[in-house]
């Protein structure tokens, strides 16, 4: 009598991904790569001792005004990332993201824009949801002259 070993493969579920993200890698190598929308474009990233993130970037359309932006990113504990940028139209943005932080699979983004010259810009809220099965999102866009505007 012979005896025979059941071997089982586990195969990893993935969650499907989101419709941006399918074409990410092709949009790249065109944009990015081969096809320049500006006459010019520089981007500089730096690493902090402490560990912020900081970039530069730069362009010069072919008839237009340059445009830059200066950016800097600081990881902290328990998925908790703040990113603050500042542009040449003088507006400053704030996003602050949480990575698991309230539920397993669950990325909350919360927006917010400023202007110095001018005061609020509006906040915006992004909610992601991955899990095995499953993929969603529901985005909140919240104007200073009272309007909600929601997208799922």
């Amino acid at each position: 009598m012979s005896e025979y070993v059941r071997v089982e493969k586990i195969v990893p579920k993935f969650p499907p991904p989101a419709f941006s993200d399918i074409a990410k890698a092709s949009n790249d190598l065109i944009n990015k790569d081969f096809y320049h929308t500006a006459a010019a474009a520089l981007e500089v990233k730096l690493k902090a001792p402490n560990g912020v993130n900081f970039t530069a970037k730069g362009t010069s359309a072919h008839n237009g005004p340059v445009t830059s932006s200066l950016e800097g990113k600081k990881a902290l504990s328990n998925g908790i990332s703040i990113t603050q940028s500042w542009n040449t139209a003088n507006l400053l943005a704030t996003k602050v993201e949480l990575n698991d932080t309230f539920a397993s699979g669950l990325k909350a983004e919360i927006l917010s824009n400023f202007a110095p010259n001018a005061g609020n810009k509006g906040q915006k809220v992004n909610l992601h949801f991955k899990q095995p099965n499953i993929h969603g999102r529901a985005f909140v866009d919240y104007s200073p002259q009272g309007r909600y505007r929601r997208d799922r």
